[in-house]
């Protein structure tokens, strides 16, 4: 749309991205940023709440390559399975809710020759 008040078109003013039916607003929060991409990919940022969220399409996948590595500050949470490629260090607990297995070896299940040369029972 073209603003022109004095007829000169030099001097006018163009107004792009009105929102309608066709075109809504991405989200009713003020402080919501979203970038939108033609195959569903969405990327939130709302300063509001502090809150970064990025929704991708079915079959997306994300890369994140940084020769200097890669620092999380904050607790992290995993929903699915996670798969380490490489050597893993740990500065604290590890917990498991129900077993850690290690070259086949159950730490819950895994049992000992006694002196007697018999099994012992599993951990209690």
């Amino acid at each position: 749309m073209l603003f022109s008040p004095s007829g000169e078109t030099t001097q006018a003013l163009v107004l792009v991205g009105l929102y309608s039916e066709a075109n809504p607003a991405p989200e009713h929060s003020p402080g919501l940023h979203r970038r939108q991409y033609p195959d569903g990919a969405i990327i939130d940022y709302d300063h509001a709440s502090h809150a970064l969220t990025a929704t991708l399409p079915g079959g997306a996948t994300v890369v994140l390559e940084a020769s200097g590595g890669v620092t999380i500050e904050g607790d992290v949470t995993v929903n699915g399975m996670l798969k380490v490629s490489g050597d893993a260090k740990i500065d604290g607990t590890a917990t498991a809710a129900v077993d850690v297995i290690g070259a086949s070896k159950s730490l819950v299940k895994h049992v000992h020759l006694g002196n007697l040369g018999a099994p012992t029972s599993p951990p209690l």
